[in-house]
């Protein structure tokens, strides 16, 4: 196991002690913003939650490789803003190579099975969620807490999404594991990483 693996394993395992409720909270954080934490926090505010567990993607395959700062750069950046009791930083996803979610829910469900575990996004997110590899499977593993924070809301960014696919989530619904999307509205934080990037883009011309 490279020290990277085991570093990462030994912190979780380390505050993973008992059964607590953990929110996952992944992303590129490319950079990461006052808008992620504030996605976090109202997630640990808002569900009781023990931990929201920030999982620094080491790639994401739906976003240009060649428009993503280098890892350790967005892995420092993110533990830098990340600084709460409850919050955790880790390195997991880039020590097990994990490219994709469902191997991060998968890993980490059958290494802490006394552990409730739930997704934590933006609404605006869910958008895209039909692209993620094995989505299906990711929906029926854990629940979606879903934080609407940009101003065009969650009726505009998710909703219209979830009808688009409604056939899916239907589908689900008559299965033992339907998929359990929660929507939290909470006051709005109208910033992106993708504007934060076009604006340095720009200065620096």
């Amino acid at each position: 196991m490279p020290a990277i693996h085991a570093a990462a394993f030994r912190r979780l395992d380390f505050h993973f002690t008992r059964k607590m409720r953990v929110g996952l909270f992944g992303g590129s954080f490319n950079p990461p913003h006052a808008g992620h934490f504030h996605v976090a926090k109202t997630a640990l505010n808002r569900t009781g939650a023990d931990r929201i567990l920030w999982l620094v993607a080491p790639q994401n395959p739906l976003k240009s490789a060649a428009q993503t700062a280098p890892y350790a750069e967005r892995l420092e950046a993110t533990r830098r803003l990340a600084r709460h009791p409850r919050f955790l930083v880790s390195d997991l996803e880039a020590g097990h190579q994990f490219y994709r979610s469902y191997e991060t829910v998968d890993f980490l469900q059958k290494k802490f099975p006394n552990v409730e575990f739930f997704w934590v996004t933006g609404a605006d997110n869910l958008r895209n969620f039909h692209h993620w590899e094995k989505y299906n499977h990711i929906a029926r593993a854990l629940p979606f807490i879903a934080i609407d924070r940009k101003s065009f809301g969650f009726r505009a960014a998710a909703y219209k999404t979830l009808i688009q696919y409604r056939a899916f989530f239907n589908n689900l619904a008559r299965t033992d594991r339907a998929p359990n999307f929660s929507v939290i509205r909470a006051p709005f934080y109208n910033i992106s990483s993708t504007a934060i990037r076009s604006a340095k883009k720009h200065a620096e011309r």
